[in-house]
């Protein structure tokens, strides 16, 4: 409670009051301290309504400001440490991403490199393994027709017709047959690699122009996972696919039996397919070709994909465990300097307000003397004096009017010199501040209560009116609420000498820095309370 304005007439008593009490101690340093950094509103110490600044305060404030530079600073890189953190995931993400997809990518062309490969690799060992029946039944069909030729013993034409003409007809649809594959074999390798230019190949080492074949797909295919291995591939279609195509129809297709009589009588084109090393040189090249395929085959299989597949998410995992673990000690080390920060501010808030308790104390002490040492013992003799000479039956009507003033002043400075020290020690005798939650309203009225027997008796109406916004409910020290409201009202009575005048309690209250701080909650709003 801290008494901001009495002034009661000299004469008469009558007058108004002002007291103001707040919600929350009142803040020593009301402009220097604050800043947005600290709220220096201590609600745990007893602070005086003298706004009392000391050097150490100047010195703590500029403390306050080198701090608040720090805090912000310290706030801004620890702001700047998690968008970092944040770019960081973000980019090491889409990389991985990024890799993955590629590798991923990669890994799809390889298995299908490998599969047109590998079905190159089957469709042409079929066509070797359709070559090497024809061979066996060129060879077997010869071995029957020999023998039945150098037979000794006459065989008879039923038998003939019957088991060795029957014989010899079904080896001779089996080659016939077989031809016709090899002939389809031989079809198929010319549509494949019609659409490679051998010029351009040999030359250029591009694709020749025509139609997309399977070759030039799976030559496209391997030059994007291995170049050399297309050039492989390349080369061995070039040197050895072709050719083998023109092999087979020189050495083997040219004698197909295209004439009834060479079929039903085949050993002319059997015994010139087993003569001259036909089939050893179209086996010789397509083994050849072979070779090259299958080493193909295994350099793509040699090809690890999954390693590096889990590489690079090994990878991510380990840069952003460092990463976490720098960004924690970065916000750990500043979080840090901004708790000393801090706390050192702290510490000189409580110093500060240790030395203005102590100054408070120093001026309560010099007041009190003052009042009680210098003002009082003058004020004394001169009521008393003022007595005796009213009782003087000499002295003019002015001049006794003037006396009964002075008697009246100096009784009026004597009241309001005891109330002053009664306020003193209210203010500075309290040391220890009971915060609790009242009801305002219900405070007010009960020490109100207390004085309308004095009001009854002196004929003065005592009513209590509070103003629009006014809390009902607030954190304050009834017990010192109550003894500042009763000796002010006490007073007032005292002072108040015309019947009938009235006294009036206006209770109002304005909330403290609404406009600085908008992040308290309005349960804990601080107010000004004011009694007039």
């Amino acid at each position: 409670m801290a008494v901001t304005h009495v002034k009661p007439s000299p004469v008469t008593g009558k007058g108004r009051f002002a007291a103001g009490y707040t919600s929350r101690p009142t803040d020593v340093l009301d402009k220097g301290i604050r800043s947005k950094s600290f709220n220096l509103t201590s609600s745990e110490s007893r602070q005086s309504a003298l706004a009392v600044r000391t050097t150490h305060q100047e010195k703590t404030y500029e403390m306050f400001l080198s701090y608040e530079r720090d805090i912000d600073r310290y706030s801004c890189y620890i702001s700047r440490a998690h968008v970092l953190l944040f770019l960081a995931l973000a980019t090491f993400s889409i990389v991985i991403c990024n890799l993955q997809m590629s590798l991923l990518t990669t890994k799809t062309q390889v298995v299908a490199s490998e599969e047109d490969i590998y079905t190159e690799l089957v469709g042409m060992k079929n066509m070797s393994s359709t070559l090497r029946r024809i061979r066996a039944l060129s060879n077997l069909f010869g071995t029957t027709y020999q023998r039945v030729k150098v037979q000794t013993n006459p065989l008879t034409s039923s038998y003939l017709e019957k088991t060795v003409y029957l014989q010899l007809y079904q080896v001779a649809m089996q080659l016939i047959i077989g031809f016709e594959d090899v002939r389809t074999f031989d079809n198929s390798i010319r549509s494949a690699t019609n659409c490679l230019n051998q010029v351009s190949v040999s030359t250029a080492g591009t694709l020749g122009s025509g139609t997309v074949c399977p070759l030039e797909t799976a030559i496209r295919r391997l030059q994007e996972i291995n170049p050399q291995l297309a050039g492989q591939l390349r080369e061995a279609v070039v040197t050895m696919k072709v050719p083998l195509s023109l092999v087979l129809e020189q050495k083997i297709l040219d004698y197909y039996p295209s004439e009834w009589p060479d079929v039903y009588d085949p050993y002319k084109f059997t015994l010139l397919l087993m003569s001259q090393g036909r089939f050893r040189e179209v086996f010789e090249r397509a083994d050849m070709y072979f070779e090259e395929l299958e080493q193909i085959v295994d350099a793509l299989r040699t090809i690890k994909i999954w390693p590096r597949l889990f590489l690079p998410p090994g990878l991510l995992v380990s840069l952003l465990s460092c990463a976490l673990l720098l960004f924690i000690i970065f916000v750990h080390h500043y979080s840090a300097q901004i708790a000393d920060a801090f706390r050192i501010c702290q510490d000189a808030v409580a110093m500060s307000d240790d030395e203005v308790q102590s100054k408070v104390g120093d001026l309560s002490n010099v007041m009190t003397a003052t009042l009680e040492y210098k003002i009082l013992p003058l004020l004394h003799p001169l009521s008393g004096i003022a007595s005796l000479l009213l009782s003087c039956n000499r002295l003019t009507v002015y001049h006794l009017k003037l006396l009964k003033v002075l008697e009246k002043s100096t009784a009026d400075i004597i009241a309001a010199s005891i109330n002053v020290l009664d306020y003193i020690s209210v203010e500075a005798d309290s040391v220890q501040t009971n915060t609790d939650l009242a009801n305002l309203r219900s405070l007010v009225e009960d020490c109100l209560e207390s004085f309308r027997p004095k009001a009854t008796t002196k004929q003065l109406p005592l009513s209590c009116t509070f103003g629009a916004g006014c809390p009902s409910s607030v954190m304050l020290d009834a017990e010192k609420l109550r003894r500042v409201l009763n000796r002010t009202l006490a007073y007032v009575f005292d002072h108040t000498f015309d019947k009938g005048l009235g006294i009036e309690v206006y209770i109002n209250a304005n909330a403290i820095r609404a406009t600085r701080d908008q992040e308290n909650s309005d349960l804990f709003r601080p107010y000004d309370i004011h009694v007039e």
